[in-house]
């Protein structure tokens, strides 16, 4: 397999890994916004799609932080920069890859479109996948990391917040 091939590969791994501790991490700070009990987190985010998470995490954070300001508007950056990382996570996991052609060394990716107005979009091709997927996982390792800042954010303005983690998990990865 060309080296192309494999970075692509490797890239669209880290953005699930990445998109992974992004999804825990907001979780966490959910679980940590409800209360004491962890469970009661889990058992509501268990089933959530991350929008979801996110309009949760919004809202607790309203009621638990109360007014504010700085809180509220670090609050809507990471929710701008964690929303825009889901979208380009799934644009690059829902595409289709192509080998390379024989010289060739990147991978091609293929995502179709459906607007609801213009119909199909089949000729959404581009050649050079590599450095879009990479740049997709360096996105979302940004976004988990922003996450982590927040949480310790949130920590310092309520005393709500008590995350209890013996083993945190990892944060965005490059690897």
């Amino acid at each position: 397999m060309a080296d192309g091939s494999e970075r692509t590969l490797r890239a669209l791994g880290r953005v699930s890994a990445n998109f992974a501790a992004l999804e825990v991490s907001t979780s966490l700070m959910i679980w940590a916004l409800i209360g004491d009990e962890d469970e009661v987190g889990q058992i509501v985010t268990a089933k959530l799609s991350y929008r979801q998470l996110l309009d949760i995490l919004a809202g607790l954070t309203h009621y638990r932080c109360g007014d504010s300001r700085e809180i509220h508007a670090e609050l809507m950056a990471f929710i701008k920069t964690a929303d825009a990382a889901q979208q380009k996570r799934n644009i690059v996991l829902h595409s289709a890859y192509t080998a390379p052609n024989e010289g060739e060394e990147e991978m091609g990716r293929l995502k179709m479109r459906l607007d609801r107005k213009r119909g199909l979009a089949k000729d959404v091709f581009f050649d050079e996948a590599t450095s879009e997927v990479e740049a997709a996982a360096d996105q979302v390792r940004d976004a988990a990391n922003e996450a982590f800042r927040l949480m310790d954010r949130l920590e310092e303005v309520s005393n709500v917040l008590k995350i209890r983690l013996t083993d945190p998990p990892a944060r965005g990865t490059d690897e």
